[in-house]
């Protein structure tokens, strides 16, 4: 009996309300490996500087009208502080090349976050930035190179830069069914690669 009395806040926070993490892992499902016949293909890269002070980074977007959230994110360090698994190195950023199988429709940048486990500190910052982009059943769509710097500890700045023919070289030996004779480009215009 204590044991279950013990357990009801937990419960309870489990449980939480509409901006909980369960609530937001649960927008996230509904487009996590998607499999319907109507999919299209996404691949953007995600990274941050070597050195930073955060363990894991990362862009959320939302399909536009829905709840339904997607995240490119990547884990700034592996287990026990080590080079975490990666792709790329370019000068002081590390990140990860990643493929997505999304539903049709169109989508924009939300939220840019990241976590630091030792201090237990994080940052969301919202996006009004203009990062959209249009998925179609059986094209592929390009977003670019995202590296989250920090011009302080806690001012995260988003970088988006174009490297479309090596990220997708890496995009295609993970996803080898994703169509990529013709991909569409969503990488801003150079003047607006900064957020």
């Amino acid at each position: 009996m204590k044991r279950m009395i013990a357990l009801a806040p937990v419960l309870l926070g489990l449980i939480g309300c509409a901006g909980s993490n369960y609530d937001v892992a649960r927008r996230h499902e509904s487009l996590r490996d998607y499999k319907g016949t109507d999919a299209g293909f996404v691949v953007a890269s995600e990274g941050a500087e070597r050195g930073g002070h955060f363990d894991s980074s990362g862009v959320t977007f939302q399909l536009v009208g829905t709840e339904s959230l997607v995240d490119f994110a990547f884990a700034t360090r592996g287990l026990m502080f080590t080079t975490p698994d990666h792709d790329f190195e370019s000068g002081s950023a590390i990140g990860k090349v990643q493929p997505k199988r999304l539903p049709p429709g169109d989508y924009e940048a939300v939220v840019v976050h990241g976590e630091q486990f030792v201090n237990n500190g994080s940052f969301r910052r919202p996006l009004a930035s203009g990062l959209r982009f249009t998925v179609k059943a059986g094209e592929t769509v390009y977003l670019g190179r995202y590296i989250i710097s920090e011009s302080s500890r806690f001012n995260p700045v988003l970088y988006v830069s174009e490297h479309q023919a090596e990220d997708m070289a890496l995009a295609k030996a993970k996803l080898p069914e994703m169509p990529v004779g013709s991909v569409t480009s969503a990488v801003p215009p150079s003047g607006l690669r900064q957020f």
